[in-house]
């Protein structure tokens, strides 16, 4: 029978720099603000940048056939479109949004505009956050 050793600081921060340099996408983090009160009496939200040129990792998720059939069949919507890997220091909540402004590395004028699903998962050494691209601004 075997223990387990605890990680260490300089073991965790080893991780994250890890993490950070393998994340090869960028994101600037748009916080959500409630907005003016429409006529139908609800707020229509508004968001605004708290952060540009966040490191960050953009895995879209692979939907099988069978899925697919069942989206299209009325029966089931995913959830989410992907996660996204972010710094452990990031400060996102569930009602934010993310818009992609380099993938691997490159500069892109049309970037997505994904919002966080769910609260975002913290490990070792990054924050985890599904998200789902936003079709309607």
């Amino acid at each position: 029978h075997s223990e387990m050793t605890a990680l260490t600081q300089g073991d965790i921060a080893r991780m994250q720099d890890t993490q950070r340099s393998h994340m090869m996408d960028c994101c600037t983090i748009l916080k959500f603000t409630p907005g003016a009160v429409n006529p139908r009496g609800y707020a229509d939200p508004s968001y605004i940048v708290v952060r540009e040129r966040v490191s960050c990792g953009l895995q879209h998720s692979r939907v099988n056939s069978e899925a697919m059939l069942k989206a299209a069949e009325g029966t089931q919507v995913p959830m989410f479109d992907g996660t996204l890997r972010m710094p452990i220091d990031t400060q996102i909540s569930a009602l934010d949004r993310v818009k992609i402004t380099h993938r691997f590395g490159v500069s892109v004028s049309d970037g997505e505009l994904l919002e966080v699903v769910g609260t975002p998962r913290r490990g070792p050494s990054g924050l985890l956050a599904s998200v789902k691209r936003v079709t309607v601004q």
